[in-house]
């Protein structure tokens, strides 16, 4: 989810432009797709991926709110269970 601050100092959703990767340890990768699921004041996004018990997965997504700013990136490493 991605807010913006107002100028009260509470927070609203707003929509951003997403992409992203996901790879594991043996640098095989897969695109991200990301979903929109809008609940009026609250605006998430998701996306689905393979992955093996244990395996660890390192996601790089690029998060735009403002398509005339940058995009923020964001790394993060997370290590998945499957049931």
């Amino acid at each position: 989810a991605v807010h913006k601050k107002n100028s009260d100092g509470t927070t609203s959703a707003v929509k951003s432009f997403n992409s992203g990767s996901v790879e594991n340890l043996l640098r095989q990768q897969q695109q991200l797709k990301f979903a929109t699921i809008d609940e009026g004041k609250a605006v998430y996004y998701i996306a689905s991926f393979r992955f093996a018990d244990e395996e660890l997965m390192n996601f790089k997504v690029k998060i735009q709110p403002d398509p005339n700013l940058a995009p923020i990136v964001l790394e993060l490493s997370q290590k998945f269970y499957a049931q």
